[in-house]
């Protein structure tokens, strides 16, 4: 069966034209060696899914237990109680456990699930756990802002935080590299699950919540601790929206003095309106280059010439009333 092209769900080698993804897995990869926790976080057909699969398929051939899941099924009753959501968290890794053939840990947490109802109960299931496999864990989760915004999912990323730093001082056992993959909201939760983070995210432009979905789709970029637009198509768009706004927020109706311009039968004394735009230059724009204002002369540029642009506008719009 010939290859084609698809853009519904998983991405398989074998059956889809894929584009070259070895050097974002090999990158990927190096976070996972070095048991970071982190996010995976684009548009919806960028590809998170797909790339969740490789890494598995990877995983699978070195010495990992690679667990990817998905909260994609998870109702909203669920999260309403830790019970619920412990429960439904548990039967979905005892699933995926039974599928690879691991019986002994799927035993293990069948035997457990009843009996687990609180955070602290499901951080000692996950020692146990660990200690069991003998194996490098990598939990990986699919669409997790389905619940990025559930005070409960928080209180289990805070679960898995206290257990990463007591990994790291060798207090305790737990998943070896944790993935969280999503589109909105993601970044954000690093900050509940790495703390060496919280600073960067703290920073007053990163707080904004246009900036930060600005990054996740390409507009912007981060150059020296500073926001860039990320190329001049996207300055242009920028540039031309912005503008837009100005226009549509400017009432010009005081400036629309058609009966000062129109003589007896009808015709339009362009002189008056010369002489009137003279006066506005002098009364009006002029007034933004004065001292008294100091460091308004660049910013104020585009909105001079608009204005002056309007000006005259108007009164050619008039004069196409009348003739």
């Amino acid at each position: 069966m010939g290859k084609e092209f698809n853009v519904t769900g998983t991405c398989i080698p074998g059956m889809h034209y894929m584009v070259d993804t070895i050097n974002k897995l090999n990158s990927i990869m190096k976070l996972i060696e070095k048991g970071r926790y982190f996010t995976i976080n684009r548009p919806r057909q960028y590809g998170k899914t797909t790339t969740l699969y490789m890494l598995s398929r990877t995983l699978e051939h070195n010495d990992y237990l690679s667990l990817r899941i998905s909260f994609e099924g998870i109702d909203a009753p669920t999260y309403e109680k830790h019970e619920s959501f412990i429960k439904a968290f548990l039967d979905i890794i005892r699933e995926k456990l039974e599928f690879l053939n691991e019986d002994i840990l799927a035993k293990l947490l069948d035997d457990q699930i009843n009996d687990t109802k609180t955070m602290r109960d499901l951080s000692k299931l996950i020692t146990r756990f660990v200690k069991c496999s003998g194996r490098k864990v990598v939990l990986m989760i699919d669409e997790v802002d389905k619940s990025s915004n559930n005070q409960l999912f928080l209180d289990f990323l805070g679960m898995l935080r206290e257990k990463y730093l007591l990994k790291n001082t060798g207090e305790d056992y737990t998943f070896y590299s944790v993935i969280l993959a999503g589109v909105h909201d993601v970044k954000s939760l690093k900050m509940k699950i790495r703390p060496d983070v919280e600073q960067k995210y703290n920073s007053p432009w990163n707080d904004h919540p246009t900036i930060q979905l600005g990054e996740m789709y390409g507009v912007f970029r981060e150059e020296n601790n500073k926001i860039k637009i990320h190329n001049r198509i996207y300055e242009q768009r920028i540039y031309n929206y912005m503008s837009s706004k100005v226009e549509l927020s400017t009432n010009m109706g005081g400036y629309n003095f058609r009966g000062n311009f129109i003589e007896k039968g009808g015709h339009l004394n362009f002189e008056m309106i010369l002489l009137k735009f003279q006066e506005f230059m002098k009364q009006g724009i002029l007034s933004y280059l004065t001292p008294e204002r100091p460091g308004k002369r660049n910013g104020s540029r585009i909105g001079q010439l608009w204005m002056a642009r309007r000006f005259l506008w108007c009164g050619c719009k008039q004069y196409n009333k009348i003739f």
